[in-house]
């Protein structure tokens, strides 16, 4: 990752473009793929690079390791996107950059918009990778700020996911319940904007 890194960056020093080289790279080189379960993976940002795919979240911690391994400040961002007709569960990243603090960075949409949204102009597919490095689209909910937490109260039986969060955990007398053992509705509704008084 390191030899990567280095070949990317090819001595670059601002923090800013070194992040734009890194997401240029998931961008043009990575494709989407569904994952298996996170907690059989030993490296998750390894498994997408040396497999050249990944899903949403593989590519996030491909894009953290990378900004992390060259001195940026990057954590992960996990929860659900809500576009109309569309609810799924979705995990991006944030990186610190001074003087503006931190800053949404969603690999995968860099990755959709520069192969997968082929009924755009190739202007148009650049203009959409590119609002998703420092831009976020209303449709989202962030369950966690990070992964692989404690849970409070903590767990008696082994988790469903030990990275993931977004459809939660359950467990019943000391046994896991996993994600097929169970459903969950997420709906997502727009509340109208209070009128505003005019004075």
């Amino acid at each position: 990752m390191r030899t990567l890194s280095e070949q990317i960056l090819a001595g670059e020093t601002n923090a800013v473009l070194k992040a734009c080289k890194f997401y240029d790279l998931i961008s043009e080189n990575i494709k989407y793929s569904f994952a298996t379960e996170y907690s059989t993976i030993r490296d998750l940002g390894d498994y997408c690079r040396s497999r050249g795919y990944g899903d949403c979240g593989q590519e996030a911690f491909l894009f953290i390791t990378l900004c992390r391994l060259n001195g940026i400040p990057a954590r992960w961002q996990s929860g659900w996107t809500h576009f109309p007709g569309a609810t799924s569960n979705h995990d991006w990243t944030e990186i610190y950059l001074a003087p503006w603090g931190w800053v949404p960075v969603d690999p995968y949409m860099g990755i959709y918009a520069t192969r997968y949204a082929t009924t755009l102009t190739a202007g148009q597919r650049r203009e959409l990778r590119d609002f998703y490095f420092g831009g976020l689209d209303q449709y989202r909910m962030c369950a966690n700020a990070d992964h692989s937490q404690i849970l409070a109260p903590p767990r008696r039986a082994l988790r469903s996911d030990d990275v993931d969060f977004q459809r939660g955990e359950l467990e019943w007398e000391g046994h896991n319940i996993y994600f097929d053992q169970f459903t969950y509705h997420l709906e997502a509704r727009e509340l109208p904007l209070p009128a505003a008084k005019v004075e």
